[in-house]
């Protein structure tokens, strides 16, 4: 008995065609960097920090974006912030401490 090839077809499934963010391909390299900074993490908790892991942590964590013990991320507002009435201050004349 010769077996036939089976296709399978969904045409309800819509993926985009030629995004350079297209979901599944953009979220691996990161997905992997996440997993791998982890691994990374935990050697560091049992055998304890050495220069060249942490640099590796450090080297891809900016490169992928992700916040480790050793980076860090500022956040800036685009707009600047309103400024309040003096009445309104927490530090007003008639709460202030004595």
């Amino acid at each position: 008995m010769e077996k036939t090839p089976q296709s399978f077809r969904f045409p309800e499934q819509v993926f985009a065609q030629s995004s350079t963010n297209s979901y599944p391909e953009s979220t691996i390299p990161r997905l992997w960097a996440t997993r791998k900074i982890g691994y990374l993490l935990n050697q560091i908790r049992l055998k304890g920090p050495d220069q060249e892991t942490i640099d590796q942590i450090v080297k891809l964590s900016i490169r992928y974006g992700i916040v480790t013990p050793y980076t860090s991320y500022l956040v800036t507002e685009t707009a600047p912030l309103e400024r309040k009435s003096k009445s309104a201050s927490p530090r007003s004349s008639s709460t202030r401490c004595r």
